[in-house]
Parts: structure tokens; C-alpha cells; sequence
């Protein structure tokens, strides 16, 4: 039997690209699936109501696709709110579970007024006000100033940014095939054969 994947849940507003250097990091031989959340990255956000226990199913569904009966689960932020739904709904299924600048404790009254004073600023002035309220939260003064020249802020603020993975395949669809011959990793150091999986599209 296949052990059990790590699946890495990334946090608001990045997708799976966020893991990148965590992924080469934890080296070779670790089964590890790196899905985009629904409204992230590849993924569209679906005509269900947007919830955590919808992205938690969205998980679940993955694995099932994948043959794979257990996973631990690693979220940052935003993806650790969905591990804990997963945990709750699909307890059985989890191996494991990391949460990484993370909460188990519900959102105060001020970061509710926060989250709702954000939202009424996207719908006024479109999704680039959330990118741009997100920078200063997450980079230090001076790199947020770089921040044309950072990939990954370029990314959050929208725009182009070279593809992180050459030569690594993305599965359509979010299925991520449970064995067989591993993906390259495209010239990324350390570990030209490790077995990653990018599960994007339709949940």
C-alpha cells in the first residue's frame, strides 16, 4: 500500500505555487499534491456558495479520484481553515494535520469588520484592492517596495509571472495519479525525480 500523500493547502490570496521551495525542500520520495482552492489559481469557483466545508469536499473529492484513502493535510492560513473542515467531515481519512499560521479559534469581531470592509472594497474597486491590501500583511516594508521584482508578489498583484514548473505536469481536472513513473521536476535543484502532483481545474 502507497503511504498516505501530504497535501499542501495554501493560504488567501496565493495558489499552489506558494509551496514550490517546500516541495523541493522536503526532498525526494514523499508522495506530496498541491491543489488550487476554489476562486485560486486554475480552479474556478464553482456555482455551489462559497464555504469551507465546500473546499474540504473539493479535498476529499481529489483524494477519491486518486485512490488514495488517507492524506495528512498541511494549510497555511485560509488552507488551514479548510484541513480543519476536512478533519471534521472526514475524520477517518486523516493521517495527519499541520497548521501553519493557522487558527482553531473563530475570527474575532475585528477581523470579521475586517474581512467585511475588504469585501465591500473588491466589489467597489475590483480584486486587485484585495492583492494590494495583502502585500504589506505578508512582505516587510522594503520588499513590498521591490516588489516588482519578486515573482511571487508580481503574481498576487496580477501580473504575468514565468510558470514555476517546466516540465512538471499538471493533472486537468484535479486528479493526481496515485503511482507510476515520477515527474520531473524540471531542472529544480536537488530532486530531478521526485513525485509531485499540481492538481488544477474543476473540483
Amino acid at each position: 500500500m502507497n503511504p498516505a500523500p501530504l497535501v499542501l493547502l495554501h493560504g488567501y490570496p496565493f495558489d499552489h505555487t506558494m509551496w514550490e521551495r517546500v516541495i523541493v525542500a522536503l526532498g525526494k520520495g514523499l508522495k506530496t499534491i498541491a491543489p488550487d482552492l476554489r476562486g485560486f489559481g486554475n480552479t474556478p469557483t464553482g456555482s455551489e456558495e462559497p464555504s469551507l466545508d465546500v473546499m474540504a469536499e473539493d479535498v476529499a473529492r481529489l483524494l477519491d479520484r486518486s485512490n488514495f484513502p488517507r492524506a495528512v493535510l498541511a494549510g497555511f492560513s485560509l488552507g488551514g481553515y479548510v484541513a480543519l473542515a476536512f478533519a471534521e467531515r472526514h475524520r477517518p481519512r486523516l493521517a495527519g494535520l499541520a497548521l501553519i499560521n493557522s487558527t482553531v479559534l473563530a475570527d474575532t469581531e475585528e477581523a470579521r469588520a475586517g474581512r467585511r470592509a475588504m469585501i465591500e472594497k473588491v466589489r467597489a474597486e475590483g480584486p486587485q484592492a484585495a492583492a494590494e491590501g495583502a502585500i504589506p500583511k505578508m512582505v516587510t516594508r522594503g520588499d513590498a517596495a521591490s516588489a516588482g521584482s519578486n515573482r511571487g508578489l508580481r503574481k498576487i498583484r496580477g501580473a504575468p509571472a514565468d510558470h514555476p514548473h517546466p516540465g512538471r505536469q499538471i493533472y486537468p481536472g484535479g486528479t493526481c495519479p496515485r503511482s507510476g513513473p515520477t515527474q520531473p521536476e524540471g531542472g529544480l535543484r536537488g530532486n530531478p525525480q521526485r513525485r509531485t502532483c499540481l492538481a488544477a481545474g474543476s473540483a
